[in-house]
């Protein structure tokens, strides 16, 4: 936040990245330039520090240079759900020192905030196309709003499918940092760079004005000491796996297993995903598909597992009884046809 967020910055961060070996840094820097936007000069100082992609928010445009800067440098981020008429991107690919490749995406949210496309829809699209250990090894979203439950909501829409769900604009840090069911990385808010013996940044005497004497006063950023504020993320693209675990998510297709030949699927865990059908079954004969898990798994119409395979299905229900496991209640109502 303005010249005291950008100070504590330039003396803290580049030792930061140093000691703790940090691969990637990413800022949101819409309110670097006297509290409100940024200007090209702060971005290539924010680079020249090592900074290597600046998201933003709402106040993007409030420095007019930075309109034509934004066309030339990938990364520098707008929302991407602003119009497509405006100018910059709103995502982009960037490599580590390893190669390996990190989808950043910049989205802004809608609740008490300006009326834009659907965020939603925005990360949708692009995930589509640059899919977590596929195309890409790592996907971070800025999701810039107001609310938390819109904040959260997208956290758990996106759960499994990216690395991190980060969100800023409120300059408030929140205590929520957890890692999702599907291992995706959230927090509410970062918090800001900036004075915090403040309001949200800026002057606390002319803020205090605006809502006591309702003065209509200049909003200025306070211009005391600073702290460096963030979150650090460590991302696990190369660990040792539980691909049962992998192969069950719920965020998993079949379409992603087809297209990925490679990986050490486990069809107990592909059998018992809920977007397996009796149809992709049928059409796929060839694959170890796993009795107890397609048994477990709620199809439409899981009975035609039994009326075509009836010695199979006969076989491994009273297996299962034998070995004294618990029934599950997706075949509960098939035993007393079978078992005796």
């Amino acid at each position: 936040m303005g010249r005291s967020g950008r100070e504590v910055v330039s003396n803290e961060l580049p030792d930061l990245k140093r000691s703790l070996e940090i691969d990637v840094v990413i800022i949101n820097g819409e309110n670097a330039a006297g509290g409100f936007g940024i200007t090209p000069k702060i971005c290539e100082e924010f680079y020249d520090l090592g900074v290597d992609v600046i998201t933003s928010g709402n106040h993007i445009w409030d420095k007019r240079e930075i309109i034509t800067y934004i066309n030339k440098n990938k990364n520098l981020l707008r929302p991407e759900n602003f119009p497509a008429s405006v100018p910059g991107q709103g995502n982009t690919i960037i490599k580590d020192s390893l190669g390996r490749k990190l989808l950043v995406i910049n989205v802004m949210g809608r609740l008490f905030m300006d009326p834009l496309d659907d965020p939603i829809e925005s990360i949708e699209k692009i995930i589509s196309k640059y899919r977590l250990g596929i195309e890409v090894n790592g996907i971070i979203v800025d999701i810039h709003g107001e609310a938390t439950s819109e904040k959260m909501s997208i956290g758990h829409i996106f759960d499994g499918r990216v690395s991190l769900v980060i969100g800023t604009h409120t300059h408030v840090p929140t205590s929520d940092t957890q890692i999702l069911p599907g291992g995706t990385g959230y927090q509410s808010d970062a918090g800001m760079c900036g004075d915090y013996n403040s309001v949200i940044g800026m002057n606390a005497e002319n803020s205090i004005n605006r809502f006591y004497k309702r003065e209509s006063i200049k909003h200025y950023p306070a211009e005391g000491e600073a702290s460096l504020c963030g979150a650090i993320i460590q991302a696990n693209p190369n660990k040792n796996w539980k691909w049962y675990a992998i192969s069950r998510n719920p965020n998993i297709t079949w379409e992603i297993i087809q297209d990925n030949p490679d990986k050490d699927w486990d069809w107990k865990g592909i059998s018992y995903n809920p977007n397996i059908t009796w149809e992709i079954i049928q059409d796929n004969p060839d694959k170890p598909w796993n009795w107890w898990g397609m048994s477990i798994n709620k199809f439409e119409k899981h009975e035609i597992i039994v009326t075509r395979n009836q010695k199979k299905a006969k076989r491994w229900i009273k297996d299962y009884i034998d070995d004294k496991c618990l029934c599950p209640t997706a075949i509960a109502e098939l035993i007393g046809d079978f078992v005796y």
